[in-house]
């Protein structure tokens, strides 16, 4: 197992780097060696399996020449020769990584007829798939790699690939050809920002229509300790749709295929009893990513869904977390999130690439720190509006957590209601703090109707701009608030001493809980009703997930 020590060792030291590199005000492009290691295997020369490891202890160690780009928020690391990817993001206010990586690669479905090669290996991160779905054809191929600028204050690089080869034996279901499509990305890091650009371009030079498919496959663990990075089971997928199309899953656990289903049931991770495959239906805004509820970190993706229509989802189910990655029998299963963003709809849907023709656009990707949930988002940042109310005293506590792309900036804040545009209820100077930041304001009941109230914030850089407007709706009564996703007056919680929790519910009403330690494990599912009590073995603090009617309602609690 010395290869294994060995691996430690480089991340260990490699955080130690990052660390040290916090001062950068810069931009910085530096090279790096990474390394990784896998279960040994060896391909043909068109890419087929060749040759395979059996034993769980037949590891071995390769070295890649990587690339890293930092400023003084964060740093990536790009790995051009495997897949044109971008394997890492470190964010460096909260020491965590966003991407995953896995600590020991495993071939699996090897002549299954599931992908191009007939057989995968998962490494991690964000890259590039094309001209086939399901990984296609250059998740493992060396990009060529150039810089494309290179200053104090921002750099651009190019990672390329033509499509000119084909593999004879690849399953039918891949049958786009040599297409001699060419697909550039250029990532960018840019002084002062969190975000980087992740900007896409295919060239089809021929003079003949091509089929072909795009994707971008991110691997998503926000929130992770370097060298140690996955999804906890209560990580949730957040995408501005309200429904979902089933694919593939065992006994349709997902749904029957092609059907249409609710997507709260599957938002979170700890409801995916095992893999399966999901697309989304319509969204209603541009953003999709995972936001970690134990220490409330996420990670986002910023296009245009008009042009990269189709998101696909995907999870190992929620028992990879406890998965061996060092055996064999794992069969490469991986315990993180992936989401892609496509051209086309579903894989194998096929787009037509006209001759002699470009389609570029732009991606931004980006972390947030202290956002429960969305409530607005571009490439500018995050917003999150919360609403609750002090049945003693009449007045309504309002939150507003917020994540802007470049910190430490001047902005302000006006929040409006009812569609009042013309007088805030209050307007706040702000400075975008680095580790989340929350407003919290009292506000008399006078501001609000009793029934629907429409609250709406809206931001605005140094020069008065408008960076992101945010609007939520909310049902409010002389006695209660309520919102689809978040507390719900018709089921309170309880703390108890001293390991216990109570459920108090209205009117007769029953629902279902589950209770997470902040390590991501499962201590708890069942029903609730009033009266229902939870022990818990030790005091702490945990999270607890509630269905009730059409609310999923997810809070953080401390029982002692």
């Amino acid at each position: 197992m010395k290869t294994i020590q060995n691996h430690a060792v480089v991340i260990l030291l490699g955080m130690l780097v990052f660390l040290s590199s916090n001062a950068v005000a810069t931009v910085v492009l530096r090279d790096s060696v990474i390394s990784w290691q896998h279960h040994r295997y060896t391909t043909n020369a068109d890419y087929s399996m060749k040759t395979m490891a059996t034993a769980d202890n037949d590891i071995v160690s390769v070295q890649f020449a990587g690339k890293v780009i930092e400023n003084d928020l964060f740093r990536i690391v790009l790995v051009p020769e495997f897949g044109g990817r971008v394997l890492s993001y470190f964010y460096k206010p909260t020491v965590h990584e966003y991407l995953y990586q896995s600590p020991c690669g495993t071939p699996y479905g090897i002549s299954q007829s599931n992908f191009y090669y007939n057989w995968l290996m998962v490494y991690g991160g964000i890259f590039p798939t094309f001209p086939e779905p399901e990984h296609g054809k250059t998740w493992l191929k060396p990009w060529q790699y150039t810089v494309v600028k290179s200053t104090a204050d921002t750099v651009i690089v190019r990672m390329s690939l033509t499509d000119n080869t084909e593999y004879t034996g690849r399953p039918g279901q891949f049958n786009n050809g040599i297409t001699g499509i060419t697909c550039d990305v250029e990532v960018g890091v840019y002084t002062g920002q969190a975000g980087f650009s992740f900007n896409v371009k295919l060239t089809n030079p021929t003079a003949q229509s091509k089929k072909y498919e795009y994707w971008t496959c991110t691997t998503l663990t926000p929130g992770s300790v370097p060298g140690n990075t996955f999804s906890p089971v209560n990580s949730e997928m957040v995408v501005p749709m309200t429904t979902y199309e089933a694919a593939w899953s065992t006994n349709n656990w997902i749904g029957k295929y092609t059907g249409t289903f609710d997507f709260s049931k599957i938002n979170m991770l700890d409801e995916w009893p095992e893999m399966g495959i999901a697309y989304a239906t319509t969204r209603t805004d541009n953003y999709w990513g995972v936001i970690n509820h134990v220490n409330e970190e996420g990670f986002f993706r910023i296009a245009d869904r008009t042009v990269t229509k189709g998101l696909k989802l995907w999870t190992w189910g929620r028992d990879a977390v406890n998965a061996n990655k060092l055996s064999i029998s794992n069969g490469g299963k991986d315990d993180y999130i992936e989401l892609w963003g496509g051209v086309v709809m579903h894989f194998f849907d096929d787009a037509t690439f006209n001759a002699s023709s470009q389609l570029s656009w732009p991606e931004y990707f980006y972390p947030t720190v202290g956002l429960p949930g969305i409530t607005a988002m571009n490439n500018q940042g995050g917003t999150f509006i919360d609403l609750d109310s002090n049945t003693g005293t009449g007045i309504y506590n309002l939150k507003l957590n917020y994540f802007l792309t470049q910190p430490d900036k001047n902005y302000t804040v006006d929040f409006y209601s009812n569609q009042n545009n013309s007088t805030p209820l209050f307007t706040e100077n702000i400075i975008s703090d680095r580790r989340g930041n929350l407003i919290q304001k009292p506000i008399q009941p006078g501001a609000f109707i009793n029934g629907i109230n429409n609250l709406k914030a809206i931001l605005k850089n140094e020069n008065g701009e408008i960076v992101l407007t945010a609007q939520k709706q909310f049902s409010l009564s002389n006695t209660a608030v309520s919102s689809p996703g978040d507390d719900n007056f018709l089921v309170q919680i309880l703390n108890r001493t001293p390991h216990q929790l109570e459920f108090s519910v209205e009117n007769g009403l029953s629902g279902e809980a589950s209770l997470f330690s902040m390590e991501g494990k499962l201590v708890y599912a069942g029903s609730f009703v009033n009266g229902t009590k939870v022990d818990v073995a030790t005091s702490g603090i945990y999270i607890v997930k509630m269905k009730l009617e059409n609310s999923i309602i997810t809070r953080k609690i401390g029982l002692y």
